[in-house]
């Protein structure tokens, strides 16, 4: 481990993030991972939507347009 106090470790890492308040996107809550990143399959009807890195609005907006009443309950 680094002695360095700015230097975190994957664990500390982790455990930062297991223990914050990070809000859940519609691509965590209703997708499975597609083309190393830049798709992924909606679990409630299979299709494929395409997006870029970091970015979730695409999944976002086919959960409210396809599964309006899932995408409010998840909220």
């Amino acid at each position: 481990m680094s002695s360095n106090p700015a230097v975190a470790s994957f664990s500390t890492i982790t455990t930062i993030q297991k223990t914050t308040n990070i809000p859940e996107t519609a691509r965590d809550k209703f997708f499975t991972n597609g083309e190393k990143g830049r798709s992924a399959k909606c679990v409630l009807c299979g299709e494929t939507v395409k997006g870029n890195l970091g970015v979730t609005s695409n999944y976002s907006r086919h959960v409210e347009k396809e599964h309006g009443i899932e995408f409010q309950l998840s909220n």
